[in-house]
């Protein structure tokens, strides 16, 4: 998107907001645990690019579920709360970390694929909580972010790294697996747009292509472009 079309995006974006802010959006800074609403703005205008009505509707729904789930309370939520159990025990089948910041100052992180065998995961924790621990997750990286945006650091949005080496078909690909998958990508399109800046996918065998074409779907055309 050229700069100047995004520009108009977030000033029309912005004018829609303005006059419904106060009837629609009384809590805005709090359930968004922003100062100001331009950023967010500017992540819902781009992801509705040249639609600023559907980019406004996408920010309402989003607006009702994060006060209706009290999301910005997760960020100082213990994990153990959210997976109703030891966090510990996902230690062995789902495993995601920060290692940094990559070159253009965005937060950095690293999974690995090959551990997540779901079919025994869920065996553990219930899959529905694997999805809301993976909420927690976001809602302390968005914080990170935010914070990291407020020194000029980054642009809002994290980097990926996504190691699928050693992934089997027996292990990996069943409907459990590909459950987890799209409930996750369904939940970061629906309430983290503009929040992935960019995903690699590393070590890639054979069988992921299979993966790929199951889950691909699913995933939304500005998003699969920034997946390399």
């Amino acid at each position: 998107m050229k700069a100047e079309e995004a520009s108009s995006d977030l000033e029309r974006l912005r004018a829609l907001f303005a006059a419904e802010r106060s009837a629609n959006f009384p809590e805005f800074t709090d359930v968004y645990c922003v100062d100001a609403a331009d950023d967010v703005l500017g992540r819902f205008a781009r992801a509705r690019r040249g639609d600023p009505d559907a980019a406004l509707a996408f920010l309402r729904e989003d607006y009702e579920w994060r006060k209706a789930e009290d999301a910005a309370a997760l960020r100082s939520t213990p994990a153990r709360d959210v997976l109703g159990q030891d966090p510990s025990v996902l230690a062995e089948y789902y495993r995601r970390r920060c290692v940094g910041l990559d070159s253009s100052g965005r937060l950095t992180f690293y999974q690995a694929y090959a551990c997540c065998v779901v079919k025994k995961l869920k065996t553990i924790v219930p899959l529905e909580n694997v999805v809301k621990y993976h909420a927690w997750e976001q809602e302390r990286a968005c914080a990170m972010l935010d914070a990291l945006r407020s020194r000029n650091r980054g642009d809002g949005a994290m980097s990926i790294i996504l190691d699928v080496a050693g992934m089997t078909i027996g292990k990996h690909i069943n409907k459990d697996f590909i459950w987890l998958v799209k409930a996750i990508a369904a939940h970061d399109q629906a309430h983290y747009p503009e929040r992935m800046g960019v995903t690699f996918i590393v070590n890639a065998p054979g069988v992921f292509g299979l993966v790929w074409r199951t889950v691909r779907p699913f995933i939304d055309p500005t998003t699969r472009d920034k997946i390399k």
